[in-house]
């Protein structure tokens, strides 16, 4: 499945990104408001309904910053 969004119909000042690291490794989906998190290392992506974990070594290096 791929997600069927339009993007082009969003306006970019008003959407809000995660950082690459965090989009969706199925689709690539970045916008705040379409990535759930289900918990602290768990994300559900709402454009193409993949749950997957948040990397451990990403969680390391965002809690050293």
């Amino acid at each position: 499945m791929w997600c069927e969004c339009d993007l082009s119909e969003i306006p970019l000042s008003d959407t809000e990104f995660v950082e690459p690291h965090d989009a969706c490794p199925f689709c690539g989906e970045r916008r705040t408001d379409r990535l759930a998190w289900r918990k602290r290392t768990r994300i559900e992506c709402r454009s193409c309904g993949l749950q997957y974990e948040r990397r451990v070594e990403q969680l390391v290096s965002s809690l050293g910053s």
